[in-house]
């Protein structure tokens, strides 16, 4: 991540992440390895969380930028309590911020 915009519960918070094309294939990711003893890169829990909210709906919580660089989170309480648990193994939207 280069760019964290840090706001109070009431305001957006923007996340912005390189997502430029390596070039793999789609069977890439499925094959890769994990570092540091996690199956799943945060990267790709992220990627994966965001295409999920994209699909139900929930862009009233979280989504995607326009321009698809970075992702704003809308309603942080709601996020830390319905979406965080489910994609991810931390309760604490700081610590997400850190990754």
């Amino acid at each position: 991540m280069t760019e964290m915009e840090y706001c109070t519960e009431e305001e957006p918070t923007v996340q912005s992440m390189d997502c430029s094309e390596s070039g793999q294939e789609e069977d890439d990711y499925d094959k890769s390895i994990a570092k540091g003893g996690v199956t799943t890169p945060f990267p790709w829990k992220l990627h994966d969380m965001l295409d999920a909210m994209a699909l139900e709906g929930s862009h009233s919580v979280v989504t995607w930028q326009p321009h698809g660089r970075a992702f704003m989170v809308h309603k942080p309480k709601d996020f830390v309590e319905k979406i965080m648990p489910k994609y991810f193994n931390q309760t604490k939207y700081a610590s997400f911020q850190r990754q």
